[in-house]
């Protein structure tokens, strides 16, 4: 589920813009990206010139898989809680400047996609007024200092070129209905929600494109990255095929299709609300990890 607001969704589906490049730097770095953005900054408040500081931080190993999974950062809370996730998680939530998540971060050891943890951080209490005034977005971007801190994490930037699928407006326009607040609307104050449904299909409520591209995204086997130009909202549905060159016998519902697979549907399901997928190549905004850490544990 792809929302405006906490609690996170399942690893892969983030709320995650494409941004221009930032320089390659000669060394590996330690300190936070100033430039890196998860979501777009809404109100008044500003990164603080110094990170963050969490006084409390707790990692668990968790070997249950069958356990739930969370990411949450609670509005006005005083910190973020983790159940169930692998660290690779962590990392995208606080430094992936655009589409795609796991795409985006490379060199990391197996145990950071592997491993999973439970985490619970809190805000040192001098920190907890200017964290409280940051938006979502910029929650997770002065999460960077923790990461480093706990997880003794250097990393340099990814220039290099990766293959992706361009999200664009098909020849005949979109065909969606454009959000409109009021009377004859959804209220004003209404969640942007875009998230799979049960029955093979995904549901937008006042969706903006880039958090349909990252919902989409966490299926495809490469990013889908937000070409359309369309700085409105919108509702729709798309239905998802089963796809029966993959398992005749059989209707597989696109959670549970191999990503190359998944990506023919999509790009399938995504016609019928008047865009299309086109495959690109290019610079993604990633990092490659150089170094990291094991997470302290009790």
């Amino acid at each position: 589920c792809i929302k405006d607001s906490p609690p996170m969704p399942r690893h892969g589906m983030l709320l995650l813009l494409a941004a221009v490049l930032v320089a390659p730097v000669a060394v590996a770095q330690t300190t936070p990206i100033a430039v890196a953005q998860t979501a777009p900054s809404t109100g008044d408040a500003e990164l603080p010139a110094k990170p963050i500081e969490f006084d409390v931080a707790s990692f668990r190993l968790n070997k249950s898989r069958s356990a739930p999974t969370d990411f949450r950062i609670p509005t006005g809370g005083d910190g973020i809680t983790i159940l169930n996730l692998p660290i690779i998680d962590l990392i995208s939530n606080a430094f992936v400047k655009g589409p795609g998540g796991k795409y985006l971060i490379s060199g990391q050891p197996s145990w950071v996609n592997d491993d999973r943890y439970d985490i619970q951080a809190k805000v040192a209490p001098e920190d907890l007024a200017k964290w409280q005034n940051l938006t979502p977005g910029d929650q997770r971007i002065a999460m960077q200092g923790f990461v480093i801190e706990y997880l003794k994490l250097k990393y340099h930037q990814d220039t290099a070129s990766h293959p992706y699928y361009a999200l664009i407006v098909g020849k005949n326009g979109p065909k969606m209905k454009e959000y409109a607040p009021g009377p004859e609307g959804l209220p004003a104050s209404a969640a942007r929600v875009c998230h799979m449904m049960p029955g093979n299909e995904a549901d937008g409520v006042a969706c903006p494109m880039r958090f349909l591209a990252a919902l989409l995204s966490s299926h495809s086997d490469r990013p889908i990255v937000d070409k359309t130009g369309l700085t409105a909202t919108y509702s729709f549905t798309l239905h998802f095929d089963s796809s029966p060159d993959y398992m005749p016998n059989h209707a597989t519902d696109l959670v549970f299709l191999p990503p190359e697979v998944a990506a023919r549907s999509i790009a399938s399901a995504v016609k019928q609300i008047g865009l299309e997928l086109v495959p690109k190549e290019g610079p993604l905004g990633g990092i490659v990890i150089d170094h990291i850490e094991r997470p302290p544990e009790p």
